[in-house]
This record gives C-alpha cells, sequence and structure tokens, in this order.
C-alpha cells in the first residue's frame, strides 16, 4: 500500500466539512470541527503506522543477516550443551595474564616456550597480538611456579583454514612438569588431565589418565574452522570444569588431590596453510 499523501487527505476532509456545513445549522460548526480534528488525526495515525511498518521490515531484514564477528563466523541457534545462564565465575585474585600486547611481532613470546618454534602475529580485523603455533608444536608456559590449588583459567583460540578438518585436533590440559623438550600426547604418562577439540571428527573429547575419566561428546567443530573460541577452565583440587564458549563441556573429577598441575597446549598436523592461535591468557586463584 502506499503512504496516504498529505495534500490530497487534507483537501477531502475540507470538502466533508463544507458540505456538512451547508446541510447542518450554523450552530453545529464546533461539532464539526472537532469532527475534521478527530479524521484528521485518524488519517495521520494510519499513515505513520503504514510507514513505520516499512521502516521495521526493512530493520528487521537488516538484523537477521549473518557475517563474521570478532574474525570467527556467527553461528545461529544454540549449540549443544550451551548453557542459558553461564555457571562460570573467574577467580578473584590474579595470578597471571598475558594478551602478548608488549611482544614484538614475529618473535616468540617471553612468557611461552617450546621444543618447535612460534611467533607473535597481528591477524587481519581481528583485535590484539597472537602466538601463531606450528604444526606437531607444544606450548608451555615459562614459569616453575605450578597452578594454584583452586583456580580458573581463561584463554582465546583462533583459527584459520580451508576447511576445518585441516585442523585435525587441538589438545590443551596439564601435566605433571612443565618440561618443554619434547611434543606433549594426551596419552603420555606425564599428562593429568587434558581437553581435546577433534575438527576431523566433530568433537570434544575429556580425558584424565589419573582418575580414569573418559568422555567424548559430539559437537560441531567443524562450524569453528575460521572462529574465535573463548576457552574456560575451572579447577577446584580435583575437580574440573571445561567450558568452550558458553557450552560446558567437563564437570568432573579430573586430578588426584596432590597433583602438580602445569598447562600446555598442542596442535597436530597443519594441513594446505591452516593456523592455530592463541592469546588472552588470564589466571585467576578462587
Amino acid at each position: 500500500m502506499k503512504p496516504i499523501h498529505t495534500t490530497t487527505r487534507n483537501a477531502f476532509f475540507t470538502a466533508v466539512v463544507i458540505a456538512c456545513s451547508l446541510s447542518l445549522a450554523p450552530a453545529h460548526g464546533q461539532f464539526f470541527k472537532k469532527l475534521q480534528q478527530k479524521l484528521e488525526d485518524k488519517a495521520n495515525a494510519k499513515a505513520d503506522d503504514i510507514m513505520n511498518g516499512k521502516k521495521k521490515q526493512s530493520g528487521t531484514a537488516n538484523d537477521s543477516s549473518t557475517g563474521n564477528t570478532g574474525g570467527g563466523k556467527k553461528l545461529d541457534g544454540k549449540l549443544p550443551y550451551e548453557e542459558e545462564v553461564s555457571t562460570f565465575a573467574a577467580g578473584t585474585r590474579l595470578y597471571y595474564a598475558d594478551d602478548l600486547a608488549n611482544e614484538s611481532v614475529g618473535r616468540m613470546p617471553g612468557y611461552w616456550k617450546t621444543h618447535s618454534t612460534g611467533s607473535v602475529a597481528v591477524i587481519p580485523d581481528v583485535p590484539g597480538k597472537w602466538l601463531k603455533m606450528s604444526s606437531n608444536s607444544t606450548y608451555r608456559l615459562d614459569t616453575l611456579l605450578p597452578m594454584p590449588k583452586k583456580f580458573t583459567m581463561e584463554f582465546d583460540l583462533l583459527t584459520r583454514s580451508e576447511e576445518a578438518d585441516d585442523l585435525n585436533s587441538i589438545t590443551f590440559g596439564f601435566n605433571s612438569d612443565n618440561n618443554a623438550n619434547n611434543y606433549i600426547y594426551g596419552v603420555s604418562s606425564t599428562t593429568s588431565a587434558y581437553s581435546k577439540l577433534e575438527y576431523d571428527y566433530n568433537h570434544i573429547s575429556n580425558t584424565s589418565n589419573e582418575t580414569r575419566t573418559n568422555n567424548r561428546l559430539e559437537f560441531p567443530m567443524k562450524n569453528f574452522g575460521n572462529a574465535v573460541m573463548h576457552i574456560s577452565i575451572v579447577v577446584e583440587n580435583e575437580h574440573m570444569r571445561m567450558y568452550f564458549n558458553r557450552c560446558k563441556m567437563l564437570d568432573s573429577d579430573m586430578f588426584e588431590r596432590t597433583t602438580a598441575k602445569y598447562f600446555f597446549i598442542s596442535t597436530e598436523d597443519l594441513e594446505h596453510k591452516a593456523n592455530v592461535y592463541i592469546s588472552n591468557m588470564r589466571i585467576m586463584e578462587l
């Protein structure tokens, strides 16, 4: 429907009022003035509704569009294991934080170590600096201090790939030592507990070599081949929770009570120029 033209509308109402005035007594003039005003008000409201309706439809079309945000894919709908209200709460006392802001691009960052190679990088359209990890490599925090008994850990992972399968898997978790001389497999005898993002099989798995806990959950990892993912971990003595974005993927006993915990993250074969980056590490004591 076309919007009502203001000039035509006013002419119509004027004609109505004149005709009514000629056919009725002058004493009723005030009545017809009120009638004219009411009719004009209704017509104006109708015209506004029509115009606003078109604007709303146009705005809705824009809002429903999808695209990449924060360097990652925007996903519609709820993910498996996604919490309506997140049960993750960061600790209250800062233990360690590093966003690589003071590191030189092209160099291995000062507070990380590896048996392989790595470099600080800036990614187009993604804020901040990132540690670019090499294929089949393990990375550790360069400290001799183990994690507190109770703590939270958060970090961001960034992926770039032609296909998510090219990333194979990314493994992260905790070892009982902080040796960075060799590649760490999840099945290593020094690995206490770890999580594995299986891009090639659409699963997230969690394993403890101490409590013999093991789970493998279906998850659409192929949607995260070019994305920024936020990982959150809560450790309270022997218990561990792990969140992938807002999805709780683990809530179980994973450690012996006296286990020392040193963080590690490992890549597998990165095929067809696929890349994995990590940044924004933050550890808080509970």
